[in-house]
């Protein structure tokens, strides 16, 4: 089903439910997998239910991770800021935080031509 939702981009959040009690390293492997491949994780004991990791939208899983270590130190925070936005459901704001980076560099170097340009020698 995972790999159904991230090869033909649909939008699907998946969750899979564990019982509580199984043991601690079982339940750390299961929820590790699941993790990686971007199913939530629902604990479901008698008369409750919870949250133990938010789905995120399979269609997301098939956007690659840079390597930010490629990237100048100032900007791997931004990136890594907008990687988890994008990734935690909102793609749009994750674009525009590295659209603004872009933009904010643009206009600096911008000013900087404009300044050497038109000083006086």
């Amino acid at each position: 089903m995972v790999l159904h939702c991230v090869t033909n981009c649909l939008p699907v959040r998946l969750y899979v439910a564990f019982p509580a009690g199984i043991s601690a390293t079982e339940y750390k492997q299961r929820v590790d997998e699941a993790r990686s491949k971007g199913v939530g994780v629902l604990e479901v004991s008698p008369g409750k239910c919870s949250v133990v990791h938010e789905a995120q939208l399979l269609s997301l899983m098939g956007a690659r991770s840079e390597d930010r270590s490629q990237f100048p130190p100032r900007f791997r925070s931004v990136l890594s800021t907008a990687e988890s936005t994008f990734r935690n459901g909102d793609p749009a704001k994750g674009c525009s935080l590295v659209y603004d980076e872009i933009e904010g560099l643009a206009r600096r170097l911008a000013k900087r031509i404009r300044t050497k340009v038109l000083a006086p020698e």
